[in-house]
């Protein structure tokens, strides 16, 4: 019984391992032998239409059993094989990695025919394995997925294979989803048949357009218990899928595990992954950008492990490809298992790819039809670093002409998220800006680069903004949560002053203690606080609410006191929309040319009192000696009803500062007085008084005369101010005398 059991094993390795070294690369078999079978089968429900299926199967092992070449695999799918039709069938397949995109070579017979003589990791016909066991259905050329097949197989899984014939008969609108999926059905009929497949236990997988049927499969069977999306068309606005008439993506009750490498990831619609409403998604992100879409498919075996044409990006490519088939298995394990719930990857596969679980996020509860028509360019790319590309996306109104040149709305990524641009919340507001004749622009941002990617971006939209159809001088920023903590600085740089306005919602950074911060006066302001968000948090807002009172910003404060916080995607009330209409609102007055906020700071009395006791009085009396020079030049201004031009304003800033112990500030701000009024003898008494306190008595008794000389002459003073300067000016005299 030992002997059998080892020979039985030694079998079993010979018949793995030199295909193992070869195209299987660093996947080591499972415990099974792989039988394969070919099948030339019709579909008399569609007139007899050609069916080809290939099924690879757990099976005994036998060393009599003729061992699968590779060329048998390009000659399984022809109905009737001659020497002619196989020679043009290992022709056809030699000519694709003519192809850039493939591997862009011309391969000699010196290269290309080990190829087609290679012996797989399966044998023909064996007999199979005891027992029943799930099963995964593909559409795809026989020889397109056989790694990935044999692998399976090799693991417990039984794996058919239908290809039909050339899908140009579809209609041109349709694309990849008509014929396939009727194949799919068709398929599935037939594998519940074969008697080593358990039907309770049906999975399906597809490779770029061969996903289609298995997805549309998805929504019609309810015998489907997991789907594999390896590098597949279904989210891509290209594959058009949501153009079927049998497009109901909210029927798929299977998880699914989507591969993804990052060009396929940017051009991924994500309305369309967000119509996965009842399915389980986890999207394995393939970090390496080198990496391309038919490094996953049996061009990229031959390329990267047949032929080793691209050096070390091939050894790459070969543990990426390792890594994720193991993922699959793992996955579609746990899903015929019923245990999706727990499916993780281990450790060691993660510096190939990161696996995330995707959750649905609500979306914006304010709608308007027009955001269903805006036009959505995806997947822009506005940084290419050494390991990192970053890319926005851009949302325009539905006729849009780049020569018009419309204002842009920011969203703010500012939690360093490769993906916050793409959540439901963020892509409604865009779609509502756009809605409303703006751009909206959401993008990506690095963990702890959040900052500098964001400058980037507008960097990268003001150089390119008559490309783009932007008007580079038009911005807004619109930020919430904790993006305000990035958001913020980056509209309050003065270097930014093509920011002409920002909306804050629900998110403010406190200001440390004693270091109050100095935001730019010429950006319009929308501050959005909810009530019942974090004590703390709006403590934040509160803070600013008041440095912004006090340094006069252009400002509109929203409260909503029934609000949570993202009440803007969980509160569905009249209020919550009347804000969002309004925040819209903010910003196309406040984008166009006649309502912004003024190019250049305006001196306001809070604005200069917040300078003065700021420890910015040189600043604060260049500002208003620029002002009251400015003011003077008018014709007919009333320096009655701006208090920035009566000279008590000064004054009483000065004595502030002498009762602070700021005596040399309040030197500063009294002797500006008098220079700015030199016939007033107030100046002169309250300048007495400050040299006194600095113990100057020089020039205390000085000014002091000097109040009393100009006092004599001033008839624009009432009776009672006149006694008090006289009695302070002799008083003083007496003293210092």
């Amino acid at each position: 019984m030992i002997r059998a059991i080892l020979f039985i094993t030694f079998v079993l390795l010979i018949s793995t391992s030199s295909y193992a070294q070869t195209l299987w690369g660093g996947l080591a078999p499972g415990p099974h032998a792989v039988g394969f079978k070919s099948f030339h089968e019709r579909d008399n429900s569609r007139n007899g239409r050609p069916m080809t299926v290939g099924v690879w199967y757990p099976a005994a092992p036998s060393a009599k059993a003729k061992p699968v070449l590779f060329k048998d695999y390009l000659a399984a799918k022809l109905p009737d094989p001659t020497d002619a039709s196989k020679k043009e069938a290992y022709e056809n397949f030699r000519k694709i990695f003519e192809y850039p995109f493939i591997a862009g070579v011309n391969l000699t017979d010196e290269q290309y025919n080990p190829i087609l003589e290679m012996p797989t990791a399966a044998k023909w016909n064996l007999p199979e394995a005891k027992g029943k066991f799930p099963v995964v259905l593909m559409s795809s050329e026989p020889e397109s997925l056989s790694v990935s097949a044999e692998f399976l197989a090799s693991n417990g899984f039984v794996v058919a294979v239908v290809d039909g014939p050339n899908r140009a008969t579809q209609p041109p609108d349709s694309l990849l989803w008509v014929e396939p999926t009727e194949d799919m059905q068709w398929l599935q009929n037939y594998a519940l048949k074969l008697r080593n497949v358990d039907p309770s236990k049906i999975t399906v997988m597809g490779f770029g357009g061969g996903i289609q049927g298995a997805y549309f499969l998805s929504m019609q069977s309810n015998l489907v218990k997991a789907i594999v999306n390896l590098e597949g068309g279904v989210f891509g606005p290209r594959s058009l899928t949501d153009n079927a008439t049998i497009y109901h993506p909210e029927n798929i009750k299977a998880p699914m595990l989507h591969i993804i490498t990052p060009f396929q990831q940017i051009e991924d619609d994500p309305d369309q992954v967000e119509d996965l409403v009842n399915a389980s998604l986890y999207r394995a992100f393939i970090k390496n950008e080198g990496l391309r879409h038919h490094d996953f498919s049996i061009f990229g075996r031959v390329t990267n492990k047949g032929l080793k044409l691209r050096g070390e990006l091939s050894d790459v490519a070969d543990k990426t490809y390792v890594a994720v088939h193991k993922a699959i298995l793992e996955f579609l394990k746990s899903a015929v298992d019923g245990k999706t719930g727990s499916f993780t990857v281990d450790e060691r596969f993660m510096p190939y790819f990161s696996l995330e679980k995707f959750r649905a996020f609500a979306g914006l509860v304010l709608h308007q039809p027009a955001m269903d028509e805006v036009k959505v360019e995806l997947g822009r790319r506005f940084y290419s670093g050494q390991d990192t590309t970053l890319v926005f996306d851009l949302y325009s109104p539905k006729d849009f002409d780049k020569k018009s040149q419309l204002p842009v709305i920011v969203f703010v990524n500012g939690v360093g998220s490769m993906d916050l641009h793409r959540w439901k919340i963020y892509r409604d507001w865009a779609k509502l800006a756009a809605a409303n004749g703006m751009i909206g622009v959401t993008y990506q941002t690095r963990n702890n680069h959040a900052r500098d990617d964001s400058e980037r971006l507008l960097a990268y939209l003001a150089g390119h903004a008559a490309e783009l159809g932007i008007d580079k001088e038009k911005m807004g920023v619109w930020a919430c949560s904790a993006n305000v903590g990035t958001g913020l600085p980056l509209a309050m740089d003065e270097s930014r002053r093509f920011i002409k306005a920002l909306a804050v919602y629900y998110g403010m950074a406190q200001p440390p203690p004693n270091t109050p911060a100095w935001y730019r006066q010429d950006v319009e302001i929308q501050i959005v606080r909810a009530g019942l968000d974090f004590y703390t948090l709006n403590m934040g807002i509160e803070s600013f609410v008041k440095a912004a009172l006090v340094q006069d910003l252009h400002f509109e404060y929203v409260n909503y006191p029934e609000g949570q916080h993202a009440f803007d995607a969980f509160d569905n009330t009249p209020r919550s929309k009347e804000i969002i209409l309004q925040t819209i609102d903010f910003f196309k007055r406040t984008l166009s040319k006649d309502h912004a906020a003024p190019d250049e700071d305006v001196l306001t009395n809070s604005r200069l009192w917040a300078m003065i006791m700021g420890d910015k009085v040189d600043q604060a009396l260049l500002q208003v000696k620029e002002a009251v020079a400015m003011y003077r030049k008018m014709p007919g201004h009333s320096p009655w009803y701006n208090h920035v031009m009566d000279e008590r304003n000064l004054n009483q800033a000065g004595y502030q500062l002498l009762q602070a112990g700021k005596t040399n500030e309040a030197l500063k701000v009294f002797n500006a007085n008098q220079e700015l009024f030199p016939e007033s003898a107030n100046v002169y008494d309250a300048l007495g008084d400050a040299y006194e306190k600095t113990g100057d008595e020089v020039r205390a008794v000085y000014n002091s005369k000097k109040a009393l000389e100009k006092l004599a002459k001033q008839t624009d003073i009432r009776p009672q101010q006149r006694d008090a300067i006289r009695k302070s000016a002799e008083e003083k005299i007496k003293r210092l005398q």
